[in-house]
């Protein structure tokens, strides 16, 4: 083939090589281009169409989620801080001391209960801790032993804390 017979800008020249002697209809040729370039411009419209309701669904996946969980916590959630009066049993027959105690010991029932109340929601921890370091103020030396029965793993570790502490401060 020689370099006269070669064209850059007609890859669809005939020849003699290849083709043999060929003619090319010109009517033929543009209507092959024509469909070719249809064929290729809609499938790269729909690509991006695709493409384009892929990130539409991403994008309202996340504002679902995040409304969800705005819903959430836009729900009120009330504290209700309990304030039981200690009552005395009507059985109780034991001196006016002893009623005392039992106030103390009923009141520190009341605020473990309410720390475990706040301990099973995640977004009262703090609330529990703070419950649960009043409580302790209000036990008794056999309340504040540890009970791997009825304590919270919390209420276990404020209860090792608060011991160490007052050994710590008999030290002193």
């Amino acid at each position: 083939m020689t370099p006269s017979e070669f064209s850059e800008n007609d890859p669809l020249a005939p020849t003699d090589d290849v083709l043999g002697d060929l003619t090319v209809n010109a009517e033929l040729r543009r209507t092959s281009l024509a469909d070719t370039l249809g064929v290729i411009r809609r499938r790269r419209r729909l690509k991006r169409c695709v493409a384009t309701g892929v990130l539409l669904g991403c994008y309202l996946a996340g504002v679902s989620t995040t409304a969800s969980l705005r819903s959430r916590e836009a729900a009120p959630q009330s504290v209700q801080n309990v304030a039981v009066a200690p009552t005395v049993p009507p059985d109780f027959a034991g001196p006016p001391d002893q009623k005392a105690v039992y106030k103390v010991a009923d009141r520190y029932e009341v605020l473990r209960r309410e720390a475990d109340l706040y301990l099973n929601d995640p977004e009262n921890l703090q609330l529990a801790v703070h419950t649960y370091s009043r409580a302790l103020k209000y036990a008794s030396a056999a309340q504040r032993a540890v009970s791997t029965e009825n304590d919270s793993w919390m209420l276990i570790a404020l209860k090792e804390a608060y011991s160490k502490e007052k050994k710590n401060d008999a030290q002193l």
